[in-house]
């Protein structure tokens, strides 16, 4: 499978439980990423430094979001043509909406639904939302120590990665043997995965592992993108 294109995102005065609402998919596909708790600091690195997309709080508290857009859209601003996403504390949304409209790429609300939110980001970055899929899968890696065989449960899969709890953790980088049966599916999907990040419960997450796919055996990319497609219809996305 094709790598996708590594993005840059600053994210400007977003306190920790937004941030945590879509922190996910920017892990999963290790987009660069960088925190700024002042709208101020974050627009003088933005003139200087391009970066590919902003999610900024609204309104900004350590400076008028008004001088924030301004700045940032100047002809010399290096990040003048940055995707602007804004995610406003709810009283004031209907009017972020209504001013910003012709300035942003998305207005979110802060205390839309975890999944609402990171559905939006995920289709305004271009990358695939993952969806709950619970299925039993067996993972085979050989390691210096001999081959090893894991047997694991998805929490969800997309169209390029699953994350699987477990607690027999993997080594970063570790290429895997995956095999796993989608519910009312016959024929398992088989193919290569490796393992891109750890999951941890001290983060609030299940323990286990994060794992891209490479490459699958006969038509199980094609099954597995027509079942992840049927579900998003189910849920209504």
């Amino acid at each position: 499978m094709e790598s996708m294109e590594r993005k840059k995102i600053l994210v400007v005065e977003v306190d920790r439980p937004t941030f945590m609402k879509f922190a996910n998919p920017l892990k999963r596909f290790s987009f660069e990423v960088d925190r700024f708790p002042r709208a101020s600091s974050a627009v003088e690195l933005l003139e200087k430094v391009p970066f590919d997309w902003i999610i900024c709080k609204y309104p900004t508290y350590h400076l008028k979001f008004a001088e924030f857009l301004t700045r940032l859209k100047g002809k010399d601003s290096a990040s003048r043509n940055a995707k602007f996403v804004v995610i406003a504390e709810s009283k004031y949304r209907s009017v972020a909406v209504d001013l910003l409209e012709n300035e942003v790429d998305l207005v979110l609300s802060a205390e839309d639904p975890q999944e609402e939110v990171e559905r939006l980001i995920c289709h305004i970055l271009g990358v695939p939302p993952r969806i709950a899929v619970r299925v039993m899968v067996k993972l085979r890696v050989r390691l210096e120590s001999g081959t090893t065989q894991v047997i694991a449960q998805t929490e969800n899969i997309s169209k390029t990665g699953m994350k699987v709890a477990t607690t027999r953790i993997l080594p970063i980088g570790s290429k895997v043997n995956f095999t796993f049966t989608l519910p009312g599916s016959i024929e398992p999907i088989r193919g290569i995965a490796e393992v891109v990040r750890h999951t941890s419960p001290s983060r609030g997450e299940t323990e286990g592992m994060g794992m891209r796919f490479i490459n699958f055996e006969g038509q199980g990319e094609e099954t597995l993108a027509k079942f992840l497609e049927y579900r998003e219809k189910l849920l209504g996305r």
